[in-house]
């Protein structure tokens, strides 16, 4: 009979079968995200819209993201149209915007005190080759 056979006939208890320990994990870095490397998000809006888009809520998110790792941080929101329309209208639809961008952070968990919101309008809206580009809310690590 086996050594094994023997002791458990004599109720030798044989000690459990080693497994080695697993091997530790690196940690992997935290990847910086867009916003967190240029301390910027710009989110853009179609004409007459303060509707956020697919993409303009992803980015959002990266900035939501190092808020909540940065607790200590602020942010400016900036709300910018083109120069189609009327001024009153642009600068309504400038404060639509950027309220909408900040709803969006605030049911996210960012606290309101910790975003500044500003309307531009038409004013300072800068055409980067396009009307659309004055589409926009800036949102600025202040």
């Amino acid at each position: 009979k086996t050594k094994r056979e023997v002791d458990s006939l004599m109720n030798v208890k044989q000690p459990a079968p080693t497994t080695p320990p697993a091997p530790k994990k690196e940690m992997e870095p935290i990847k910086k995200t867009f916003f967190e490397t240029t301390g910027k998000a710009e989110v853009f809006f179609a004409i007459g819209s303060s509707s956020l888009s697919d993409e303009s809520r992803k980015k959002l998110d990266d900035m939501i993201e190092y808020a909540t790792r940065k607790p200590e941080s602020n942010f400016l929101l900036k709300g910018y149209t083109d120069k189609t329309g009327s001024i009153a209208i642009n600068k309504a639809l400038s404060d639509k915007r950027a309220k909408a961008v900040q709803q969006y952070i605030t049911a996210k968990g960012v606290s309101a005190e910790r975003l500044k919101v500003m309307s531009i309008g038409p004013d300072q809206s800068l055409t980067e080759g396009s009307q659309s580009y004055g589409r926009r809310v800036e949102v600025i690590l202040n």
